[in-house]
């Protein structure tokens, strides 16, 4: 299944794919090997405070084929 999750990362954890599938598995309440992939959907930067934040809206693939959205983009 599909599931469209929002989160709060540091910018540390943005890249690593691996914390990624963990929050997602958290949030979702699944199973780690239960999430299959994730597309970020949107991506913004917090940085009203000191400690500055990603704010990521995923589409995460939950027991089901990952199928990797190819963005076009025109400039």
């Amino acid at each position: 299944m599909k599931q469209k999750i929002s989160l709060k990362l540091l910018p540390s954890e943005v890249d690593n794919d691996a914390i990624v599938k963990q929050y997602i598995a958290q949030t979702s309440s699944h199973k780690l090997s239960s999430v299959t992939g994730y597309s970020i959907l949107k991506k913004s930067i917090d940085a009203r405070g000191k400690q500055i934040y990603f704010n990521l809206t995923i589409e995460a693939f939950i027991d089901e084929p990952f199928i990797d959205r190819k963005v076009d983009t025109i400039y």
